[in-house]
């Protein structure tokens, strides 16, 4: 009786914890052209109770990855720039997009068109790797060629 009481708990915990993850989909990344940084954007969904928070992106296949967002300047420009966290709202998504929040990825080690491995770390949930295949980004795309 006892084990079976056990068990049940636990297939209710890991249900609970199972559900409490953060949702990782729409994962696109493209490589940037010359020397100028990759750039990755995703939809991160909330399913936690509480608000959490992406703190880092980690790969082997990138000296560096940063998360950065755009804010108007005092001169009425959008400027990128580089953040700490990206603020995830319980039961919510967030994507990262173009003209919104985003990754930059500094020092691309491998090959366009074979998979790599980003480690997203949250403040409060486990961390989750997703594999992806870069892209390469169209010179005309417009995006981030002040970099």
């Amino acid at each position: 009786m006892w084990l079976r009481s056990s068990l049940v708990a636990l297939a209710c915990l890991a249900a609970t914890s199972a559900a409490a993850d953060i949702a990782i989909s729409d994962v696109k990344l493209h490589t940037g052209i010359g020397k100028r940084p990759s750039v990755a954007y995703a939809r991160l969904e909330n399913r936690n109770a509480a608000p959490d928070a992406l703190i880092k992106v980690e790969s082997p296949a990138f000296k560096r990855i940063e998360l950065h967002t755009y804010k108007h300047a005092q001169d009425g420009m959008m400027r990128m720039r580089r953040i700490k966290r990206i603020a995830l709202p319980a039961g919510e998504a967030v994507k990262l997009r173009s003209g919104g929040h985003h990754l930059m990825l500094f020092g691309f080690r491998g090959e366009t068109g074979s998979p790599v491995a980003l480690t997203f770390t949250f403040a409060d949930s486990p961390p989750q790797t997703i594999n992806v295949v870069p892209s390469s980004r169209r010179k005309k795309s417009g995006h981030h060629d002040h970099h």
